[in-house]
């Protein structure tokens, strides 16, 4: 976090690409890889993330994010990957309790990004599809 703060913005944006990097292995089950379409369009601003987390920390720590979910009118789906570092009953619970249309769907060999993942990135694209058909109707 001290490294983030430095002063120049090149060395903010060096080390915040390396801390995305290596979250992104120990959030993953089984990667597609760096080369993969969907990471080759991300961008880094350091700047933004100073000024973005913060408020969303205090957001979840304070339960004004749960709060203004309880005003979501339309169903609400989570999809989660069993090996997400983000305990899944943490998501479940806390949106089941307050979401009246709320699904879970727990994708099973999967990290923090199903899109990415080798196992996930079908199945997960099949919910996503499942999920958009059943609103449409």
């Amino acid at each position: 976090k001290k490294e983030l703060q430095k002063p120049s913005p090149a060395h903010s944006q060096k080390i915040l690409a390396r801390l995305g990097a290596l979250c992104a292995k120990a959030d993953s089950f089984a990667s597609l890889g760096a080369g993969s379409v969907a990471s080759s369009h991300l961008s880094i601003d350091a700047a933004i993330y100073k000024k973005v987390w913060p408020e969303a920390a205090n957001l979840r720590k304070n339960g004004s994010l749960l709060r203004a979910m309880q005003k979501i009118i339309c169903p609400i789906t989570a999809i989660h990957g069993d090996y997400d570092p983000h305990p899944a009953a943490g998501v479940e619970i806390p949106l089941a309790k307050i979401t009246p249309e709320f699904r879970f769907v727990l994708l099973p060999q999967c990290g923090h990004t199903p899109w990415l993942e080798r196992h996930a990135e079908q199945p997960f694209y099949q919910t996503l599809e499942n999920e958009l058909s059943l609103q449409s109707r």
